[in-house]
This record gives structure tokens, C-alpha cells and sequence, in this order.
């Protein structure tokens, strides 16, 4: 019994090590993530009334806000840039100077959508200015633009769409110059491109053809489905390419959701998802017939998914979306979104990546999504009473574990989110890696009020591809492949990493392949790494100028001791020091039982003396 209380002592102390307190929740609505203060932990860019501040993160995974030079004030933005009218941002270097400039995307006054780049300069601030166009107003667009890398100079780049004049393409394009806050024209690039796009469609930067460069892929409406335009040459010339295809023929009251984009089946090749909903509801939210998966050596085929009684909550604009990432570090990608039953109490649910014979309607496919309704995650008071309206994942900490971003609704009718931290996943591993843009090495400036140098500019470079194999325990292959930031509109919230689960295999990861945005002609741009220790973070800096010239590939490996590790040092201390009081208390005893006996034999009265 002893034992027994000594074990349940110490293994309270270990899991309370663990515990967070509740974190407080933050009014406003979600925009984006990016590292702003350069400090390896992902910070939060917020939209709240009629301005758009930062939140930083400390080691803790605690917030607070940042320097008066992250907020965003009147009159950087016309008036109608407020949380009403946001719709989206994104995160890149537009000017080259390794800060964290901003695209933020509105709806205008009357008709269309604006945006506008807001540029850091570090002590100063944002300055502003409108994309394209003559007027206060810039460019009018009809759908929100995206953040790519065109020329593959490491430096960000923006499409913008717009309505094309005279059977024109409508896509604008606007390329970022180094040292310079005005954009290039680079429209001519993509002056062939004559197919309609889809509205409300968050086009891709991302690789679907295995060769680890980033293609686009637009949604479009008279191909029935995404097509699909790469780097041709040396000379910025993009063309169309016959890579995937058309969807399948459907009835009208389809409902096409948002594109997802992983790889599903953990088998090193991006795959596609797409929702399809029953287009006869009212009500703007998804009532789930089932999911189309894409891969690249079948095409198109449905997984069911089930959720009945339940529906997902679409935004404001009606877009039905799901967010990906590998929530139990299994190394197969799960989906969280919220969903309502028909009393309109909204939920917040992870769709589990599970194998097909798990459920019966898989055909061609080896994994399906099964809806987790139990257990449910533990929410905070405010999130529990609050009307939830969005989900994404998130990483605390930076340990290497997703926990859930909920934005919800409060009774007040005030838009606010919190968190749901979710760390213990078992002894389960990861490798987390970002590839930063090649801008700068040792000399990136600091944002902050220090102005030392840091390693790394802690901007992602878009369209980044990763991939990963390593054997298993029982010694099969386990393969894995992400793009970075490859959706930067309609709010897809896509954090600026790539997060693979490993299970709980123990074995090294071992190999690990990037590559970023490269022509054909030019250099080549990847490299690989061998025998990567598990349960860590890499940072990784392609090749680009320093001080002294050029510096090739650098990485850095940052270990995180595992969890269950952690708890079973936490327990052998704990038992070690609980010993050491009982050893310690059973000593002072006896020796208090042999001081009464030598009292006692001391006041004996000695017969024989007599």
C-alpha cells in the first residue's frame, strides 16, 4: 500500500507538470500567424474593430501584446478596413528586408474587395498603402489575392484577381522588389491564362506533381475542377499543365467545400480533398454527402464521411472549410471544423484520418475520416458557453503537439477566441520543421527594440515542399510530404511550419527533403538531411547572401525531450525523494528508541552491586 500511494503521489506531480492554466481569451477575430519578434514562437495577428495588432508569444506559450509599432492604426487603412470587412491576411517579406510585412484583403464601401500591403519597419512601424490601381481605393478585385514566390528569389509575390477587360486573363500579378516598398508588374507572365475562376476559392501555391516545387493551382469553372500551371525555362514563363482531373460528373445540388491539400495516405505524394454538401440547405451551413480525394495515380474517388444529425458551420461568406493537421502525431493528417445539429448548438469536432477497413464505402483508398464524437476536448468556460463559429490548429509551446484555436461568439455578441491546449498525445514523436526565406543568415535585423542580429529571417518561404521517410518498429517505410503556406486566403489559416507526426516509433527519421520554389533551368534548389533525431524542431536556411558572400544550406536541430520522458525523470525523482523521507524518518525513530533505552538501562537499579 505504501508503494502504491508512493507511485500515485509521484505521478500526480509528473502529470501536473503538464497542466496549463486556462489561457485568457483575446477579443477579436483570428487573421494569421507569423513569428513578428523573431523568437522561434508563432505570434498572432489580430483584427479587432478598426485596427489590426500582434499578440507575441513567450516560451510558455502565454500571450501578450506586442510594441505599439505592431498595432495598426487610422489612417494606414481606408475606413472600411474593419473587423466587419476583413476577410483575410497574409504574411510575407514583400520588400526584402526579412520583416514581416502584411496583405490584408477587404470589402469595399460599394462593390469588390481591396487590399492593402502594410510594410514593418522595425521602432517605426506599418506603413500602408493600397494594391494597385490609381485610386485612394487601389485595385478593385473580385476575389482575395495570394501570397506566392513567382521568380523563386525568396522574396514574396502577390496574384490578385480581378475581372478581366476585353477576354484578358484575370489574373494580376504584382511582384515584390528587394530594397524597394513599389511592386513590378509580372501580369504578362500569366497573359494566356483565359479559363473563368472560381469565386470564393482560396487558390493554391502548392506541389502536386512529386517533384518538390510549387505549382499553382486555381479553381476553375469551365474545366469542371483545378487547374493547374507550372514554371516553364528560366524566364518567369508559367503554362498550364494536364496534371489533374476534371471532377467527376455530378447533379446540380452539389455544393463544392474549400480544397485541402496533405497527404492523407501518408504514402510522400500530395492528395486533395474537397467536401462535397447537399446545395439544397438554406442556411449557408454543409450538410456532408461525402469527400472527393484526389491522388496521383487514381484521380477522384469518394470516402463517406458521416455526421449525421450534424452539419458544418460555414463562415460569413459561406464558405464551408476544414482545417488539416496531424492532431494524434500518427503521421496520417486529421480535419477540425465545428459543426450544429438542428437546435443550432455548434460543436467543435475532429475528423479522424482512420484506415478504410474501418469503414466499408472506401473505393480505391486506403484511409477515410471517421467523425470523433467521443471523448470531447476539455473547453474553457468561455469557449463551452460561447457560440463556436471556427476552429483551427495551433501549436503552444512550439512542442511539437497541435492543440485547437476556437473563435466563438459571446452572449454579448462580442467575436472573441481562446485555446484548447492539448498536450498529452502519449509517447508519440514528431518533427517539426520551417524553411525560412534565403534573404538573410547571421545578420537578420531584430524587430525589436535591441536591433541585434538573429539567425534567420522567421519568414516562411511560401511554397516551400517537405518530405520525410524513416522506418517504422516493425520495419516498414512511413513516408510524409507538406508544402508551406500554401493557402493564404479565406482565412485557411495554415500555420507557418510543417508538423509530421512519427507515431511512436523511436527510430531516426531518415531522410528529410526540401525543396523550394526553382525554374527547371535554374539551380536546383533542395538538399536533404540523413538521421534526424525525433521529437525535435529545424530551422533551415536555403542558399542566399550573408555578409561574406553566399552561404550554402544551413539547418539547426532543436531536440525536445518527449513527454512521457519527461513525466518518468518527474517519477523517479519523486519516488527517489519520497524514499529518502521514509529512510530518513525510520532513522531518526530508531535512534530516538535506542536514546529511551540507554535512559532507561542507565536509571536501572544494578543488584548486583549489592
Amino acid at each position: 500500500m505504501l508503494f502504491f500511494a508512493i507511485i500515485v503521489v509521484a505521478s500526480s506531480l509528473a502529470l501536473s507538470t503538464s497542466a496549463k492554466e486556462d489561457l485568457e481569451p483575446t477579443v477579436g477575430k483570428i487573421c494569421a500567424f507569423a513569428d513578428f519578434d523573431r523568437d522561434k514562437y508563432t505570434d498572432l495577428l489580430i483584427v479587432n474593430q478598426d485596427h489590426i495588432f500582434v499578440r507575441l508569444q513567450n516560451e510558455d506559450g502565454e500571450f501578450k501584446d506586442g510594441q505599439d509599432y505592431l498595432f495598426i492604426k487610422k489612417p494606414n487603412l481606408p475606413d472600411y478596413f474593419t473587423q466587419e470587412n476583413i476577410v483575410s491576411c497574409a504574411v510575407g517579406d514583400f520588400d526584402g528586408n526579412s520583416h514581416a510585412d502584411i496583405l490584408i484583403t477587404s470589402r469595399r464601401k460599394s462593390d469588390g474587395l481591396a487590399a492593402a500591403v502594410c510594410y514593418l519597419q522595425p521602432k517605426v512601424g506599418f506603413n500602408c498603402t493600397m494594391l494597385g490601381g490609381e485610386s485612394a481605393d487601389g485595385e478593385l478585385l473580385s476575389d482575395q489575392p495570394i501570397v506566392v514566390d513567382v521568380n523563386a528569389d525568396g522574396i514574396s509575390d502577390i496574384l490578385a484577381f480581378v475581372t478581366p477587360k476585353d477576354n484578358g486573363s484575370p489574373i494580376k500579378c504584382f511582384r515584390g522588389q528587394n530594397g524597394q516598398r513599389k511592386f513590378d508588374d509580372c501580369s504578362a507572365v500569366f497573359k494566356d491564362f483565359n479559363s473563368k475562376l472560381n469565386t470564393n476559392f482560396p487558390h493554391a501555391f502548392v506541389d502536386v506533381d512529386d517533384d518538390l516545387s510549387a505549382e499553382l493551382v486555381f479553381g476553375v469553372n469551365d474545366s469542371l475542377g483545378l487547374e493547374v500551371w507550372k514554371r516553364e525555362g528560366d524566364n518567369e514563363k508559367w503554362a498550364v499543365r494536364n496534371i489533374i482531373n476534371a471532377l467527376p460528373a455530378t447533379d446540380d445540388k452539389i455544393k463544392y467545400g474549400q480544397p485541402i491539400f496533405g497527404d492523407v495516405n501518408a504514402d510522400g505524394q500530395m492528395d486533395i480533398l474537397l467536401p462535397r454538401c447537399d446545395g439544397s440547405n438554406s442556411d449557408q451551413a454543409c450538410k456532408l454527402r461525402d469527400m472527393l480525394v484526389w491522388e496521383m495515380k487514381t484521380g477522384w474517388n469518394p470516402i463517406s464521411v458521416t455526421v449525421e444529425p450534424y452539419k458544418i458551420v460555414a463562415d460569413g461568406d459561406g464558405i464551408v472549410q476544414l482545417r488539416i493537421g496531424d492532431f494524434d502525431l500518427d503521421g496520417f493528417p486529421d480535419l477540425v471544423t465545428v459543426l450544429k445539429d438542428k437546435d443550432d448548438q455548434h460543436e467543435l469536432f475532429i475528423f479522424k484520418n482512420v484506415p478504410c477497413d474501418e469503414t466499408p464505402d472506401c473505393k480505391n483508398l486506403s484511409r477515410t475520416f471517421k467523425l470523433e464524437e467521443k471523448p470531447r476536448l476539455i473547453e474553457s468556460p468561455d469557449i463551452s458557453s460561447g457560440k463556436k463559429m471556427m476552429a483551427a490548429f495551433f501549436d503552444l509551446r512550439e512542442d511539437g503537439s497541435l492543440d485547437v484555436l476556437v473563435e466563438y461568439e459571446t452572449k454579448e455578441k462580442v467575436t472573441q477566441f481562446n485555446f484548447i491546449p492539448c498536450e498529452d498525445k502519449g509517447d508519440t514523436t514528431f518533427l517539426k520543421v520551417e524553411v525560412f526565406t534565403k534573404i538573410c543568415y547571421q545578420d537578420c535585423k531584430d524587430s525589436g527594440d535591441s536591433g541585434e542580429n538573429r539567425y534567420g529571417s522567421s519568414i516562411s518561404w511560401h511554397g516551400t515542399s517537405l518530405k520525410y521517410t524513416m522506418s517504422d518498429t516493425s520495419g516498414d517505410q512511413r513516408h510524409g510530404v507538406q508544402t508551406q503556406m500554401a493557402q493564404t486566403s479565406h482565412r485557411t489559416l495554415q500555420l507557418p511550419y510543417a508538423t509530421f507526426g512519427l507515431g511512436r516509433s523511436p527510430n531516426f527519421v531518415d531522410t528529410l527533403i526540401v525543396g523550394t520554389p526553382s525554374y527547371p533551368s535554374g539551380p536546383e534548389q533542395k538538399n536533404h538531411w540523413t538521421q534526424l533525431v525525433p521529437n525535435a524542431r529545424m530551422y533551415i536556411i536555403p542558399p542566399g547572401p550573408d555578409g561574406n558572400g553566399v552561404h550554402g544550406w544551413v539547418s539547426r536541430l532543436y531536440m525536445t525531450p518527449s513527454r512521457l520522458i519527461i513525466q518518468s525523470l518527474i517519477v523517479l525523482v519523486a519516488v527517489c525523494g519520497i524514499i529518502v523521507v521514509i529512510i530518513a524518518f525510520l532513522h531518526w525513530r530508531e535512534r530516538k528508541q535506542d536514546l529511551v533505552e540507554r535512559q532507561a538501562q542507565a536509571h536501572r537499579f544494578h543488584f548486583d552491586a549489592m
